[in-house]
């Protein structure tokens, strides 16, 4: 029997599950993305409704990974966006850094290990502290280093410091 299938694109990450060690794999994102225009991103993928995501491991074997065991994704920039940083950038991304907060931040894991980088989001002006983006309702915060983002599930986190006063668009 053939399964039902729709084209995706594909998208390359480094996964850290639950009591493991860091593993490359290969997930698949939707040309048209449900929330916004443009193709659906990993960001997308992991904090979207799906409980088990289809991807292949390093060997090409197909799994199916449960997202709330994964500890950890890092993608490139790219992936996510063109250059989230750019100066000045273009299209969506041009509107999403006129109005997005910035904030360098330390985020204590549950294992011990601290992570640092930056944090960008988009919410209401009368909502744009670090600690509103926090409590959000995404399963993943994107931490970003460098030409990196690494996407934390919020339960793994035992805290987070600012680092730098908060930077608002415009």
């Amino acid at each position: 029997m053939q399964e039902y299938s729709i084209p995706k694109q594909r998208f390359t990450a480094e996964v850290v599950l639950e009591g493991g060690a860091p593993m490359t794999m290969t997930f698949f994102h939707s040309r048209n993305a449900p929330a916004h225009t443009g193709h659906e991103r990993p960001s997308d993928v992991l904090n979207g409704r799906s409980i088990f995501l289809p991807a292949h491991d390093a060997g090409g074997r197909l799994v199916l990974v449960n997202v709330d065991a994964i500890r950890m994704a890092s993608v490139s920039v790219d992936e996510e966006w063109a250059n989230p940083l750019a100066d000045p950038p273009n299209g969506e991304d041009y509107t999403r850094d006129l109005t997005a907060t910035i904030a360098k931040v330390e985020v204590a894991l549950d294992d011990g290990s601290r992570l640092t980088g930056i944090v960008r989001y988009e919410l209401p002006e009368s909502g744009r502290r670090l600690q509103d983006y926090l409590n959000a309702g995404d399963r993943f915060m994107a931490l970003i280093d460098g030409e990196t983002i690494r996407f934390i599930n919020r339960r793994c986190v035992n805290s987070i410091a600012a680092l730098d006063e908060m930077k608002g668009g415009r």
